[in-house]
């Protein structure tokens, strides 16, 4: 038997989830999963509670779509499945210290839309003065959809084109440095969640206009040259 186990309760149009992550070997957990259990016959109506190992086979790849490891455990969530994206809201109490009636008024304010959606980001730097801009989902909003143009270049530290791709990018920033109306970043983005984005592969490269947070899609060739064509196109 796995050390940790896991509780769902999925959330899309017809159920709804959240994950409760113990070790049931634990006499402390033993505890938890008891108030946990208590609380899911009074909610049975309202969510579905379910057990599930993370360290093998399905459940394992389970535990690793809603980034979930051992290092994070225990934690008690609500996992808002949906067609492209899995929203989670994070119970933030001491699980030391859980009950029945704390679960029971957890999976109520998840209910009344009460619970703030876990958006995983980066801490926004210090400094972030330098030609080439540091985004991460903290901040987004704070340089997105303002006053400037932004292009945005998402990528990840293990992606090889990335990393061929990264001087070239900073090149253009220093080229464009004394431009007023233009901001040049880059977003680690397997480390920051930006919301109602979708980002599949890396790199990936979008521009948005000033005072918009809808991105247009670059296509064209990842050369200093054709980027510098392509904002000179969107003017």
């Amino acid at each position: 038997m796995s050390e940790y186990s896991n509780i769902f309760l999925f959330t899309d149009t017809r159920t709804k989830t959240s994950s409760f992550i113990l070790s049931i070997e634990n006499e402390e957990h033993k505890k938890m999963i008891e108030s946990f259990r208590k609380s899911a016959l009074d909610n049975k109506e309202n969510v579905t509670f379910s057990f599930s190992d993370v360290k093998s086979g399905i459940q394992e790849r389970l535990a690793q779509t809603v980034e979930l490891v051992s290092s994070d455990l225990p934690k008690l969530m609500v996992c808002k499945v949906s067609t492209h994206s899995i929203d989670r809201y994070i119970y933030k109490g001491d699980l030391a210290q859980i009950s029945k009636d704390k679960i029971d008024q957890f999976v109520s304010q998840f209910k009344a839309g009460a619970i703030e959606k876990y958006i995983k980001s980066d801490e926004i730097p210090e400094k972030n003065d330098q030609p080439l801009k540091i985004i991460v989902a903290k901040n987004f909003n704070d340089i997105v959809g303002k006053d400037k143009d932004v292009l945005l270049y998402f990528y990840s530290p293990k992606c090889g084109i990335c990393s061929i791709l990264e001087p070239k990018y900073t090149e253009l920033a220093n080229d464009m440095k004394d431009s007023k109306d233009l901001v040049i970043a880059k977003c680690d983005g397997t480390t920051n969640e930006i919301e109602d984005l979708s980002v599949t592969a890396f790199p990936t490269i979008k521009f948005f206009r000033k005072g918009s947070s809808e991105p247009l899609d670059y296509t064209g060739l990842k050369e200093v040259q054709a980027l510098k064509d392509y904002l000179k196109e969107q003017g």
